[in-house]
């Protein structure tokens, strides 16, 4: 649930400082050590600690978060394809730190998801999945992590051996049935290890490199995928949609064409790529501020057609100046931030998208070479892990004009606020006085809970008939979770 609030004053504060190249966070964590070779347990405690009210702690302390062992479902992907160009033992090791990262889900896939990215030294993946790399699924699968699996098809070995096809995919019988083959190939080798199939990444984009599909062809494949699927691997889930930056010109539109059809009440998630294209209260701002509007008329147009399943922002990423300029140079028009800022708004995204019930895919980050962003996805997945978006009465008070927030509960019955001011974010942040009340509620205790900073905070707070009241807390630009720990 999301609130907008008025007043008027403005505070600043100093958060952090620009570099030419990421630096690392100030502060980070307490958490368990990336793994090298096992996981093993971590003395890190399993949860926030609950304090008694004379032991709560009102001073600023680093952020205690549960061992990796515990971290059960952060709804947080990461993202990966072209996995056949790297040996599998190195996979491997990457697979051992997801969990560390935040990660409990991958989009993992073997071949290219990507039209311009495809090299065909690599075409045997499309006949053939080699069982080192088949044992990264399992690895992940121990290791309760879930897996997808893009099934886009570039038919290497049939144009390498002199044949053609059109750049509108799948519009051919014969073609079809290569594509066909490829799936049942794909799903009997990963029978039971994969949590679910995508339908083709992307397929909106990259006439020029064979990776368009009409939609519809795409629903008419659609219906010819599913079943086989279900027939193989009956408790694999089946992903939709999966289209392009849903800002590029026409991706709306091709999306609601298969939205509205048939075929989308036989998946089991919608995909959509909604948040790679560093929307912003100073970029695309019509877009970033109309963000829960889109995606209520995505959900109603797909459950009004009989679709009943998850809903997935996929491929997450603010661009830096460091990533865009440095790490990957990439086409397309782009707004990249400083990392600290960057990081910010991934926050956001994170906390928007959970709190309208939608699970989120990274895209473009990576905890070594962008420490800002990085923290701010592995303590997001942390502090999230467990809770479900849920609404409950209350009221925010603020010098902020641009208060958004989204409400949780856990479990146990604890409930959680994230609250951010919804103006620019900055190097140097504006903090606004607030003021939160909850009624119908009796607290034990409050914790603020810092993701950029990575620190934590006993609250003093008032109780009057049943009514919390948090008073004199400082609103920035980014979410400040509260945990209000019940009696």
């Amino acid at each position: 649930m999301k609130k907008v609030i008025s007043c008027i004053l403005i505070i600043l504060s100093l958060v952090s400082c620009t570099t030419t190249a990421e630096q690392m966070p100030a502060t980070t964590p307490v958490l368990s050590d990336p793994p090298t070779k096992t996981l093993a347990p971590t003395i890190t405690p399993a949860e926030t600690p609950k304090a008694t009210p004379t032991e709560v702690n009102y001073q600023i302390q680093p952020l205690i978060l549960k061992d990796q062992i515990e971290l059960v479902d952060s709804r947080i992907n990461s993202l990966v394809s072209g996995v056949v160009r790297n040996p599998a033992s190195e996979w491997s090791d990457w697979v051992k730190g997801l969990k560390y990262d935040g990660f409990t889900r991958t989009r993992f896939t073997l071949n290219f998801s990507d039209g311009p990215a495809v090299d065909f030294s690599y075409a045997f993946i499309e006949n053939e999945l080699p069982e080192d790399y088949v044992a990264l699924f399992r690895q992940m699968k121990d290791l309760g992590i879930k897996s997808r699996f893009s099934l886009s098809f570039w038919d290497m070995a049939y144009r390498q051996t002199g044949g053609t096809i059109s750049h509108n995919r799948l519009s051919t019988e014969d073609e079809i049935n290569r594509y066909l083959a490829y799936v049942k190939m794909v799903a009997s080798s990963l029978k039971g290890l994969i949590d679910s199939y995508e339908l083709w990444n992307e397929p909106d984009a990259n006439y020029d490199f064979y990776q368009r599909i009409e939609p519809e062809d795409y629903i008419r494949v659609t219906r010819l995928v599913i079943p086989l699927i279900r027939e193989i691997d009956p408790q694999a889930k089946i992903v939709l949609v999966c289209t392009s930056s849903y800002t590029d010109e026409g991706t709306p539109e091709y999306s609601m064409k298969i939205l509205q059809s048939d075929v989308i009440a036989l998946a089991d998630a919608i995909s959509l790529h909604t948040v790679n294209n560093d929307a912003s209260p100073v970029f695309r701002s019509e877009y970033y501020y109309g963000y829960d509007a889109m995606w209520e008329h995505i959900k109603q147009t797909a459950n009004a057609h009989g679709f009943h399943g998850e809903f997935i922002a996929d491929e997450l990423n603010y661009r830096s100046n460091y990533s865009l300029n440095t790490l990957q140079s990439e086409p397309g028009d782009y707004h990249p931030y400083e990392p600290e800022i960057a990081a910010k708004y991934i926050g956001r995204m994170i906390a928007t998208n959970l709190g309208l019930d939608i699970s989120v895919g990274t895209s473009g980050t990576n905890a070594i070479e962008r420490p800002f962003e990085g923290n701010m996805i592995r303590n997001m997945a942390y502090l999230f892990d467990g809770l479900r978006a849920y609404s409950f009465p209350i009221n925010i008070k603020s010098e902020s004009n641009l208060v958004r927030y989204y409400t949780f509960v856990d479990d146990v019955g604890d409930k959680y606020i994230a609250v951010w001011h919804d103006g620019e974010a900055k190097l140097i942040s504006d903090n606004f006085v607030s003021s939160i009340s909850v009624d119908d509620i009796s607290a034990f205790s409050v914790i603020a809970l810092d993701p950029f900073n990575s620190t934590m905070q006993g609250l003093k707070f008032t109780s009057d008939e049943n009514k919390l009241l948090i008073k004199d807390i400082n609103l920035t630009d980014y979410p400040m979770i509260y945990k209000i720990i019940v009696q």
